[in-house]
C-alpha cells in the first residue's frame, strides 16, 4: 500500500441481503442479468485449473477442513449408526445414516452374499430397465477388461470359452431362436455375423474327391483331431476341414479330420481356429 493513502473500505462489507435492502434488491438484479449466460470455455477451463491447483495444496484443504468444523460446531447432525456387515465371511462394521438401507461394507460383500441365488425374470427386467444407457465408470471397465483377458487366456489354452452347464443353457436358448421363423429371416443369409459374401455357395476343386477325403481319415486314424472323438462313436463319417478356410488349398497339411460338432465349431472365429490348427496339430504325412 502507497504511504499516505487509506485502503477503502467497500460500502456493503457486513451488510446481508436480510439487514440491508440494497444488497437484496442488487443481487436479484444481478441474477436476472446472468440468468441462462455460459461462461467462456477459456474461463471454465482457468476456474477448474486453479480449483485443481488449490486442492493439491494440502495447507489449504486443512485450513478449509478447519473452517468447515469451525462452521458446524455445537449444530444439530444427522443421527448415524454403527452397522455390521451382513455378509457370513465379513465381519467388518461401517457408520450410516440410520435412515439409510445399506447392509453390506462394500459392493464386493454385497455381490458374494447374492452369489448363487436365482432372480425372478421380473427383477431381472427391472434391472435391465435400470441399467439401459448406463455409461460404465473407470473401475467396473477395467474388471470387465480383466475379465475379458482371462477369458481369452482359458480359450487360447483350454480352446472353449464357457462352462458345461452354460452351454447347455445356450444350446436351449438356440433351439427356441431357431425354431422362430422371425429370428430365422432376421439371422440368415447377408443378415448372419458370419456372412462372408456367400462364399460357403462356391464350388469346391475337381480333386477334392472322396478318395482324398478318406486318405485325409485314415491319416488321422478316424478320429476327431478336435474332440478325439471316433467315427463310430460320432454314428457318422468324419468331415474334412481345411486350416486356411480356402476351398483351392489341398495340401494335406491344411487338412484335418473333424466330427460334424467341432467342424460347426470352427465356421467361427476363423483367425483363432486357423492359428490353433497350424501351431498345435502334427499331422503324419501322406502321399497321394
Amino acid at each position: 500500500m502507497v504511504a499516505g493513502k487509506t485502503k477503502r473500505i467497500p460500502w456493503n462489507k457486513g451488510l446481508t441481503k436480510e439487514t440491508d435492502v440494497r444488497v437484496a434488491k442488487g443481487g436479484k438484479a444481478v441474477s436476472k442479468a446472468l440468468k441462462g449466460r455460459k461462461l467462456p470455455r477459456e474461463r471454465v477451463e482457468k476456474s477448474v485449473a486453479r480449483k485443481k491447483e488449490l486442492l493439491s495444496n494440502s495447507e489449504y484443504r486443512k485450513n478449509i477442513s478447519e473452517k468447515i468444523s469451525t462452521a458446524l460446531k455445537g449444530k444439530l447432525r444427522i443421527p448415524r449408526e454403527i452397522r455390521t456387515c451382513l455378509y457370513n465371511n465379513c465381519s467388518n462394521t461401517f457408520e450410516v445414516k440410520n435412515s439409510s438401507t445399506k447392509r453390506y461394507c462394500s459392493v464386493q460383500c454385497a455381490a458374494s452374499d447374492r452369489k448363487g441365488i436365482e432372480r425372478s425374470v421380473e427383477v431381472k427386467k427391472k434391472i435391465g430397465v435400470k441399467n439401459k444407457g448406463r455409461k460404465l465408470g473407470p473401475r467396473p471397465k477395467k474388471v470387465i477388461e480383466k475379465a475379458l483377458i482371462t477369458r481369452k487366456k482359458k480359450a487360447e489354452k483350454d480352446g472353449y470359452y464357457h462352462s458345461e452347464a452354460t452351454k447347455q443353457k445356450m444350446r436351449q436358448v438356440s433351439k427356441i431362436n431357431w425354431s422362430d421363423q422371425k429370428f430365422i429371416k432376421e439371422h440368415s443369409g447377408s443378415n448372419a455375423n458370419n456372412w462372408r459374401g456367400g462364399l460357403s455357395r462356391e464350388p469346391y476343386p475337381f480333386d477334392f474327391d472322396e478318395k482324398l477325403k478318406t486318405l485325409i481319415r485314415e491319416r488321422d486314424e478316424n478320429v476327431c483331431q478336435l474332440c478325439g472323438k471316433t467315427e463310430e462313436e460320432n454314428r457318422q463319417q468324419l468331415s474334412v476341414h481345411h486350416m486356411d478356410y480356402v476351398k483351392e488349398n489341398l495340401d494335406p497339411k491344411n487338412l484335418v479330420s473333424l466330427c460334424h460338432i467341432c467342424h460347426l465349431k470352427t465356421n467361427g472365429n476363423r483367425k483363432y481356429w486357423t492359428k490353433f490348427f497350424q501351431q498345435g496339430l502334427k499331422l503324419k504325412n501322406i502321399v497321394i
